[in-house]
């Protein structure tokens, strides 16, 4: 999720925690978890620090350590022990846990949007990616804007924010089963679809859909209408099977390729070296992918510069592939 809606379910869990008999008795401590909630809810993404490192490193490493079941253990202990040694508390162990639960709303939350997690990780570094809601869902966000709005005038009643966490997750729910329902009715059309990749939109009720079939990628739109066609492309593989390993090594196409589930390749011929272009078929913007990885490749197969991530122009995107070389 965005910063912003992780921010005011931070704020909704630490007005929840009073649901704690012993952090509702003790007006400090309430205060201390209610600090802890806002802080945990935002912490995992403090590898947002990464983008200084290169998209490269920001994309293989975003929502993957700093969400992964070492962080889950470690952050609320890390929090904990700063809380304890800023205010002496002795009730630790209620500071951990609402620390805890944050940082696992905080970490459940993004999995189910389409860019994911490695929730696994170290297990797994397999992307959890379950695409029901959007990274900003307005209906999430409002819910707990409003409950924070209510509790200011009824002096944060737990009741209020109870219902906010039951509502949101009805929500998550009900977005898990269309998800489920797009899956079944892909099939029902295309047999051998396989993977097919669902993420929501920011428009409620909308979803952008890849999947493959056979020689055949799909990139599709479900609405209330139906099920939507909006680009067929054929798989090509002789250039990437020619130059597949030199490829794969190069960090900003090896970053590509750790993150996208589903893409398609664009060969370029120029006059003195050529392009190959990784697209995201998860990102499409008014005809156009906008997530790629480009590399230049001079004649004997050398790359020459390369970049990854999102671009919205074509001269902004050779500009940074000029930059590189």
């Amino acid at each position: 999720m965005d910063t912003g809606t992780h921010l005011v379910m931070g704020v909704t869990l630490g007005g929840l925690a009073s649901i704690d008999p012993i952090v509702a008795a003790n007006p400090e401590l309430s205060e201390t978890v209610f600090w802890t909630c806002v802080i945990a809810s935002q912490i995992p993404d403090i590898d947002t620090l990464l983008k200084s490192r290169g998209n490269a490193t920001y994309i293989r490493n975003h929502r993957g350590y700093t969400h992964s079941v070492y962080a889950q253990v470690l952050w609320p202990t890390v929090i904990t022990a700063l809380a304890v040694l800023l205010v002496g508390s002795m009730y630790w162990f209620h500071i951990w846990l609402w620390a805890f639960i944050a940082i696992m709303i905080h970490v459940i939350t993004d999995s189910f949007n389409g860019y994911g997690t490695q929730i696994l990780r170290p297990f797994s570094k397999k992307w959890v990616a379950i695409g029901a809601v959007h990274t900003f869902d307005s209906y999430v966000f409002a819910i707990h804007f409003l409950a924070i709005v209510c509790g200011v005038f009824f002096q944060f009643h737990i009741s209020i924010f109870i219902f906010a966490y039951l509502l949101t997750i009805l929500h998550f729910i009900r977005r898990t089963f269309v998800c489920k329902n797009i899956r079944e009715l892909i099939l029902s059309i295309f047999p051998k679809a396989e993977p097919i990749i669902i993420s929501s939109t920011i428009r409620q009720g909308q979803y952008k859909i890849a999947f493959a079939v056979n020689d055949l990628l799909y990139v599709a739109r479900y609405t209330k209408e139906g099920l939507h066609i909006v680009d067929k492309i054929e798989k090509r593989d002789s250039f990437m099977e020619i130059h597949e390993q030199q490829i794969k090594e190069d960090p900003n196409i090896a970053a590509f390729l750790a993150f996208s589930p589903i893409y398609h390749h664009e060969i370029i011929q120029h006059k003195d070296y050529t392009e190959i272009r990784l697209m995201d078929l998860r990102y499409r913007n008014h005809s156009r992918y906008t997530f790629v990885a480009v590399a230049h490749i001079d004649p004997l197969g050398n790359i020459i510069s390369s970049y990854t991530g999102w671009f919205f122009n074509e001269k902004t995107l050779q500009n940074k592939l000029n930059l590189a070389k």
